[in-house]
C-alpha cells in the first residue's frame, strides 16, 4: 500500500518461498527476499539491508513520480540490521559468501539469492555485476590514448568549450580536467548533479579528440540510457558547436560542423535490440 512493493515483487518472492520448501519463512526474511527481488526495478543491482530504510522513500517518490511518501519512513523496517542479517543468512535461499566469495562446495541445488555482508543479491545480479567489475577493469588497464594535439591547442579549444575553465586563481574546474583527462584515458567516468556540466564536457571531450585525429581513424558512439535522454545531447551538442564558431580561434569551423551533427542513440539501438526479444545483436562474444 505504502508503494515499495510491486505485485510482481510479490509474486517472485512468494514463488521462491515455495521452491524452498513447506517450511514456514520468517517475516524478516521474506521482506529481505521481496526487496531484493525489488532492487533491479529500482536501478540497483541488489538490497543493501543496512540502508533500505533510508532509502526506500526517495526511490519510491521517483518511481511513483509522487511527493507524499511519508508512510514509507513510517513502515516497521527491522531496526537490528545484524539481527536482520544473521536471519537472513540461515535461509535455505540464500548462499553466504565469505570474503566476497561462495563457498568452495556450493549448494545442491543452487540457492537463488546470495548474502555479501549486508548486500543481499538475486544470484544472477552479483553474476552481472562481476561481470562489468571485470570488463570495467580490463578496459581500465588498457594503454592510454594519445591524441596528437599541442598544450596550446587543447588548452585554447577548452577556453572556448567551457568559458570557466580558468578562475582568478588560475586553478582549472572540474569540467576541465575531466574533458582533459578523459580524452587521453581508455575509461573515463565523469560524473555530477543536474545542470553540472556534464554534457558541455562530454562535447569538448569530443571536440578535443577530434582535433587530435586529423586523420579521422576514431570511431565514436554517443548513446543514452533513452531517446528522450539522446535528443537532450543533441541539443546541447548544438549549442556548444554554435559557441565555438563564435570564439576567436581560427579553423573550427569544420570542428563545429561535426559538433553539431553529431547524432546520439540509444544503448540498446547501439547494441542492436531485436524487437521482441532480449538478445542483442552485439554482446560479450561479438562487442
Amino acid at each position: 500500500a505504502a508503494g515499495v512493493l510491486s505485485a510482481g515483487d510479490v509474486h517472485v518472492t512468494a514463488t521462491l518461498c515455495r521452491l524452498a520448501g513447506t517450511a514456514p519463512h520468517p517475516p524478516d526474511v521474506v521482506l529481505a527476499v521481496a526487496l531484493a527481488a525489488r532492487a533491479p526495478r529500482t536501478g540497483h543491482t541488489c538490497l543493501d539491508l543496512d540502508t533500505i530504510a533510508t532509502s526506500a522513500a526517495a526511490e519510491v517518490e521517483v518511481d511513483r513520480g509522487v511527493g507524499d511518501v511519508d508512510g514509507v519512513d513510517a513502515l516497521p523496517w527491522p531496526s537490528d540490521v545484524e539481527a536482520w542479517r544473521t536471519a537472513v543468512a540461515a535461509s535455505p535461499l540464500v548462499e553466504v559468501l565469505v570474503d566476497g566469495q561462495p563457498p568452495s562446495v556450493p549448494s545442491v541445488p543452487p540457492r537463488p539469492l546470495a548474502l555479501d555482508g549486508t548486500r543481499l543479491y538475486l544470484e544472477g545480479y552479483l553474476v552481472y555485476e562481476r561481470q562489468v567489475a571485470a570488463e570495467l577493469l580490463r578496459r581500465a588497464a588498457a594503454p592510454s590514448f594519445a591524441p596528437s594535439l599541442s598544450d596550446e591547442r587543447r588548452t585554447a579549444l577548452l577556453q572556448a568549450l567551457v568559458p570557466s575553465a580558468a578562475g582568478d586563481s588560475g586553478e582549472t574546474s572540474a569540467q576541465w580536467a575531466a574533458a582533459t583527462a578523459g580524452g587521453s584515458r581508455p575509461l573515463a567516468l565523469i560524473v555530477g548533479g543536474p545542470r553540472a556540466g556534464k554534457t558541455q564536457t562530454v562535447a569538448a571531450l569530443l571536440a578535443l579528440l577530434r582535433a587530435g585525429d586529423p586523420s579521422g581513424h576514431l570511431r565514436i558512439a554517443l548513446v543514452a540510457p533513452t531517446g528522450k535522454a539522446a535528443a537532450r545531447m543533441g541539443e546541447a551538442f548544438h549549442g556548444v558547436a554554435e559557441q565555438l564558431r563564435r570564439s576567436p580561434l581560427p579553423d573550427v569551423a569544420g570542428l563545429a560542423d561535426e559538433l553539431d551533427g553529431a547524432r546520439a542513440t540509444t544503448v540498446h539501438a547501439l547494441l542492436g535490440a531485436r524487437p521482441g526479444t532480449v538478445r542483442m545483436r552485439h554482446h560479450h562474444d561479438d562487442p
